[in-house]
C-alpha cells in the first residue's frame, strides 16, 4: 500500500509540474494532453494507477493524462528508443539505475524549481541526491528497495564455501 501510495503521490507531482508548465503555454479553452510511461504490472498496481489516473482526469478537464504501458523486461530499451526517436512520453516511470545517463544525454528535465518545498523537505537529501546530477534534480524518488541475501550456512560450509 506504501508503493502504491508513494506512486500516487509521485503521479500527481508530476502531472503537476508537467501540466502547470504546459498550461502556461496554452490556451484555457483547449485541453493538455500528457503522457505517461509505465511499467506497473502487478494487477493491483495497475488498477491503482489507472484509478489515480482516471480520477486526475475527471477532476481537470483541461490536462488530460493518458497512461502509455511499457513491458517491465524492458523499460530501458523502450525509453532510450523513445527518447532517441524523439517520441518519448511527458512523464517516464523508470528505475533510479537509469536517471543519471537519460539525464547526462540530455533527455530529462531539470525538475529542481518546480519540485514543492513540502516535497522536498519529506525526503531525505541522501535519496533526493540518487536523482541529483549536476546540481539538476531529474527525478522524483518514490521508494527505496532493500535487497538481501539468504544463505544456506550449512550447505555452504558442506561445499566447503567461506561466508
Amino acid at each position: 500500500m506504501k508503493k502504491i501510495l508513494a506512486l500516487a503521490t509521485t503521479l500527481l507531482v508530476a502531472v503537476a509540474l508537467i501540466a502547470s508548465t504546459a498550461e502556461a503555454s496554452k490556451s484555457k479553452a483547449s485541453a493538455t494532453n500528457i503522457t505517461l510511461a509505465t511499467y506497473v504490472w502487478q494487477p493491483a498496481t495497475v488498477k491503482a494507477m489507472n484509478a489515480i489516473v482516471d480520477s486526475w482526469n475527471k477532476s481537470h478537464s483541461n490536462i488530460q493524462v493518458k497512461i502509455v504501458p511499457v513491458d517491465v523486461n524492458s523499460v530501458h530499451d523502450k525509453l532510450l528508443t523513445s527518447f532517441v526517436g524523439g517520441a518519448a512520453a511527458d512523464i517516464v516511470h523508470d528505475e533510479a539505475a537509469d536517471i543519471a545517463g537519460f539525464t547526462e544525454q540530455g533527455y530529462l528535465a531539470n525538475l529542481t524549481p518546480l519540485i514543492p518545498k513540502s516535497l522536498k523537505s519529506e525526503i531525505p537529501k541522501s535519496v533526493w541526491d540518487t536523482t541529483n546530477f549536476g546540481h539538476k534534480i531529474t527525478g522524483v524518488p518514490i521508494m527505496l528497495q532493500t535487497y538481501n541475501v539468504f544463505a544456506n550456512m550449512t550447505a555452504l560450509k558442506a561445499a566447503g564455501v567461506k561466508a
